[in-house]
């Protein structure tokens, strides 16, 4: 695996955008010989959708995101290396599933990174926050949170904590993935261990202390960091959420003009 994206220019090159696109395989179960948890498919969380390039009509989502609570209502969080330029292209569909958009779909406005993604894509400052334009629906405009609502930004948790991971796989309809784990330090980047997490989960959240009513929590991590959200299936990665996080949060929420992002690297895997 290249990390846990799909970089916009294979999209390109192999024919999925444009074209004719895959059927979506929405986790690799298991042998019986992993040591791993597995993650099994559902419906989704309201809060957590899928990334096109360009329309989601246009049939491939290649990332994931999850809203983000902001006072502006208007924030999404994914991994930064699943994005190149302005991001205007893109379009978030939250709880997408089996080629149903319940929400119906925002196009992002904004995206913003961090310094060092910018100049050097440290892989700890792999994580990106993407204003979304307001939808129009029933005659006026709303933001994405006052839709489905957003989990709560927490930075410096440390290593070990409970945390559920839903994503969505690279391709077209399908169903996105959750497992719950707890997590552990892995080179100093929070590891979060079950099978299944494949290209198009980066961005992922990692979410926390989840209400069982809301299903909303704290975003925690997204797949992202070490070798762009890890080399397997079984072992996914998140950038560790610190200050450097908080300032891109304080950053996006002042509304500024956004960044150019760099088309990413390797992954090293």
């Amino acid at each position: 695996m290249r990390g846990k994206h799909a970089a916009l220019g294979w999209l390109v090159a192999v024919g999925l955008l444009g074209g004719c696109a895959p059927t979506t395989t929405t986790g690799s179960g298991g042998s019986g010989a992993s040591p791993h948890p597995t993650a099994t498919a559902f419906d989704g969380l309201a809060q957590v959708g899928a990334l096109f390039a360009g329309p989601s009509d246009a049939g491939v989502h290649f990332c994931t995101a999850s809203v983000v609570h902001s006072p502006a209502h208007d924030l999404v969080a994914t991994a930064a290396h699943c994005l190149a330029g302005t991001g205007r292209d893109l379009t978030f569909v939250p709880m997408y599933h089996d080629g149903v958009a319940p929400y119906g779909s925002w196009a992002v406005g904004a995206v913003y990174v961090g310094a060092r993604w910018l100049t050097a894509q440290d892989p700890q400052e792999d994580v990106a926050l993407l204003r979304l334009d307001p939808q129009q629906w029933q005659g006026r405009a709303r933001n994405v949170e006052d839709a489905v609502g957003a989990d709560r930004l927490v930075t410096s948790r440390g290593f070990d904590v409970e945390a559920r991971v839903v994503g969505y796989a690279l391709g077209t309809g399908g169903r996105p993935i959750t497992c719950t784990n707890r997590t552990h330090a892995e080179d100093g980047y929070p590891a979060f261990d079950c099978d299944g997490y494949v290209d198009g989960t980066s961005g992922s959240p990692w979410i926390t202390d989840v209400a069982g009513t809301t299903q909303q929590g704290d975003l925690y991590g997204v797949i992202g960091g070490l070798h762009q959200g890890g080399c397997t299936p079984q072992v996914s990665y998140s950038s560790y959420f610190g200050a450097e996080v908080q300032a891109l949060y304080d950053r996006a929420v002042e509304g500024g003009p956004g960044d150019v992002v760099p088309a990413a690297g390797s992954s090293g895997c």
